[in-house]
């Protein structure tokens, strides 16, 4: 699958993203934590970004089939690094309240709820049937990766440089990873000719 380059393309554009997530994920129940000293608060963050995953992977799913890819990916990336600029803003200047927080994780596991499906759709757009088995192995990797990059990085910049810096990061690598996306080209995909 990475002999494609618009495959090399999207697969280092999905990873830089979610880096950007579970930098941002660590980040927040640090944060709760630092704010309220209440172990039951930081697990609420938690529960609050994953819940609209659960809720409205299924309308992203439809989304996924209805609409260009290639725009909703930019778009969820987008409206993340919205919300994940506004959460720095806050914290920076810190006026942060914790209803913010709240609020904002939810945003932001609905956001990514709603492109996660076209996200995964994607690789059987780019790349041949053939290489599809291996597409999506290569996917798959992607979170694994994340889920180890992005938490490592977040505690090592919070520990190094203070807490709205990891914020900072995952908006500045957050842009790399919009450029990217925005390059891609998905193919239309054509309906099958009826035997």
């Amino acid at each position: 699958a990475f002999a494609n380059p618009q495959f090399r393309l999207f697969w280092g554009a999905s990873l830089v993203s979610i880096i950007a997530f579970f930098m941002t994920m660590l980040a927040l129940g640090w944060l709760v934590l630092d704010m309220t000293d209440s172990a039951f608060l930081v697990t609420a963050v938690s529960a609050v970004v994953n819940v609209p995953m659960l809720i409205f992977s299924l309308f992203g799913g439809v989304i996924a089939d209805r609409m260009n890819r290639r725009l909703v990916l930019v778009a969820s990336d987008g409206f993340c690094l919205i919300i994940i600029t506004a959460l720095a803003a806050l914290v920076i200047a810190d006026v942060v309240q914790i209803w913010e927080v709240f609020t904002l994780a939810v945003l932001l596991g609905t956001v990514f709820a709603l492109g996660m499906p076209a996200r995964a759709a994607t690789v059987s757009n780019l790349v041949s049937h053939r290489d599809l088995a291996s597409g999506v192995a290569l996917f798959t990797t992607i979170f694994s990766s994340a889920q180890l990059v992005g938490p490592a990085l977040a505690g090592y910049i919070i520990s190094a440089y203070g807490l709205g810096v990891p914020f900072v990061v995952s908006c500045v690598i957050l842009v790399p990873a919009l450029a990217l996306l925005l390059k891609l080209k998905i193919p239309a995909t054509e309906p099958r000719a009826q035997a």
